[in-house]
């Protein structure tokens, strides 16, 4: 029972050890960087974006999905900033850091702002 037990663990130990590298194979991780970029800049619509919306979701996928979005400037260069009425002190607070911090990312380019 004893070397059932450990051959079984193994197995799935080794499975874990393909499932894992054969994602690291995965045909999107082919992609150069630059492509990727271009793919991120067609596909989220030009305008006004949120601090919840796009192009944030593409940074939480992988590493490198993050990486490229964050170098990329111009998916940074409009922004949508809400404001309700009884926003707390807090809340506002963390929304200008944002806002600071995705002006940031938006280097040099001109930027779009709504409220």
């Amino acid at each position: 029972r004893a070397l059932l037990d450990r051959l079984l663990s193994e197995k799935e130990r080794v499975e874990k050890y393909i499932d894992a590298h054969q994602a690291l194979m995965s045909p999107i991780r082919q992609i150069p960087s630059e492509t990727l970029a271009e793919i991120f800049i067609w596909c989220f619509p030009y305008g006004i974006r949120s601090l919840e919306h796009a192009p944030l979701l593409v940074t939480t996928v992988c590493r490198h999905w993050r990486s490229v979005a964050l170098n990329t400037a111009i998916l940074w260069s409009s922004l949508h900033i809400h404001l309700p009425p009884h926003l707390s002190e807090a809340v506002a607070s963390r929304r200008a850091a944002g806002v600071a911090v995705w002006l940031e990312r938006s280097c040099t380019l001109p930027i779009s702002i709504s409220l």
